[in-house]
């Protein structure tokens, strides 16, 4: 199984960052979260890696 058919899977970019504020607003200390299009399945996931560490 890849890495990717793990991860939730978002349409859009618009979409994704969306969730990733809905999680960033959670209270306690939740994670900086960041959007990237995949290259495997071209959907949206989260990650916590800055874009320039990423890929």
């Amino acid at each position: 199984m890849s890495a990717c058919a793990r991860k939730k899977r978002y349409r859009s970019r618009k979409q994704a960052a969306g969730a990733a504020c809905r999680i960033m607003n959670r209270p306690g200390k939740p994670p900086k979260l960041y959007t990237y299009k995949c290259e495997e399945c071209g959907k949206w996931h989260l990650t916590k890696r800055p874009p320039e560490e990423s890929r």
